[in-house]
């Protein structure tokens, strides 16, 4: 079977089962590691972003040729705009007409010496920013969004919390987004999760000691953080306003937000991801503006299907959903 779940108003490029060797959730997540292939990319012109306390962020601009809309595209917990999705959905992009801002979150990859702060869940004012600065550079270009994993739940409190841009944004593809932060907390730090808790709170402790005139106080109590909750608890909550990682991950959760959307969104999952549970997907109620694709197979922000030689299964996805919905506005208009 393809999807375990279809709910998308056309037939969506099928996920054609697990590629060999890369079977199960954990091989289908690490393949990247693995065996990463970047597509030729060129390394696009430099934008700076200004948000709140006068930090920037840092993306990559790529114009497609005869541009028909564009697109920003969101990287995940512990990735930034060289990560090799994001680079597939970039070349996959400007193929089919559609510009590209790869974008790093705040104190992420190229922007860390220009951001005090990082990102979180929450931080959603960061997108905002971002999407006004594209529509404001290129006016009348319709402008979508696609987001991975924590970066889906960023843009998810966009869509859920910021009415204002609502006209501003065409659509949204969410890969592997926790909306429900504190299920997705609870199933990610079980133990067989240990050499991934031991990454990401590694991979967050590094960027955090990086930020320009970094705490010294704080520095050292990261230095007994030993779990990404614990980072949380330490760093991310008081950041974002919250008193703890459990206030955190309540606060910033959208699952029972998401009949209010009315930003057309597509939310896609995999039935193994061994970080994020599929449970919650498959609660969700879809509406007119709110689809939903779940696949038997493809780990988190995996999706490597046996044709994975010649193609990028995500990178199919959202582009198609964004002709979709083109085609929708040319109706309208």
């Amino acid at each position: 079977m393809t999807f375990l779940r279809h709910d998308v108003p056309y037939d969506a490029v099928p996920f054609l089962g697990e590629s060999w060797p890369w079977f199960g959730g954990d091989l289908q997540t690490l393949r990247n590691v693995f065996l990463r292939q970047d597509p030729a990319l060129a390394p696009g012109e430099r934008w700076e972003i200004d948000v709140s306390d006068g930090d920037k962020l840092v993306g990559f601009y790529h114009e497609a040729s005869q541009p028909v809309a564009m697109l920003v595209i969101i990287h995940g917990l512990a990735g930034d705009s060289e990560s090799s999705y994001i680079k597939l959905l970039t070349h996959h992009a400007l193929a089919h007409h559609i510009s590209v801002l790869r974008v790093n979150l705040r104190g992420a990859g190229a922007g860390r010496p220009l951001a005090k702060g990082a990102y979180h869940a929450g931080r959603s004012d960061d997108l905002a920013a971002v999407v006004t600065a594209m529509t404001q550079a290129y006016p009348g270009r319709p402008c979508f969004m696609t987001a991975f994993s924590l970066g889906g739940a960023m843009a998810l409190n966009l869509v859920a919390r910021h009415q204002s841009i609502i006209s501003h944004l065409a659509g949204l593809v969410t890969f592997c987004a926790p909306f429900d932060m504190v299920a997705c907390a609870a199933r990610f730090h079980r133990w067989r999760n240990t050499p991934y808790i031991r990454h990401f709170t590694s991979s967050l402790k590094a960027q955090a000691k990086a930020a320009p005139a970094a705490d010294p106080a704080l520095m050292a109590q990261l230095d007994r953080v030993t779990t990404v909750r614990q980072f949380d608890d330490v760093f991310t909550a008081p950041a974002a306003g919250y008193a703890n990682a459990d206030a955190y991950y309540e606060g910033t959760s959208t699952h029972q937000l998401l009949d209010q959307l009315q930003v057309p969104t597509l939310l896609v999952h995999s039935d193994n991801d061994p970080w994020i549970g599929v449970e919650a997907y498959q609660q969700v109620r879809c509406h007119e503006r709110l689809h939903c694709l779940i696949t038997k197979g493809g780990g988190h922000v995996g999706f490597h299907d046996r044709e994975t030689r010649n193609r990028c299964w995500q990178s199919h996805i959202a582009v198609q959903f964004i002709t979709h919905q083109l085609v929708s506005l040319n109706r309208e208009g």
